[in-house]
């Protein structure tokens, strides 16, 4: 994610964010990689944190 904050680009204590750019998903092999599906605690707990990370984005804008 690309953002501008305050002078020069925006206003004083003004936020923009100027573009995102998706990643996807990170891939599936690595040295502990067990053929086993994902932990979904795990993935609820990331997706919980992104949503709290935009969240506080949004809200400086």
């Amino acid at each position: 994610m690309r953002y501008a904050y305050g002078p020069p680009l925006t206003t004083e204590g003004q936020l923009q964010i100027r573009d995102v750019e998706a990643i996807g998903p990170l891939p599936a092999t690595s040295d502990t990689d067990d053929g086993q599906a994902p932990d979904p605690r795990l993935e609820q707990i990331a997706a919980r944190q992104v949503t709290e990370a935009w969240q506080r984005i949004t809200l400086m804008a």
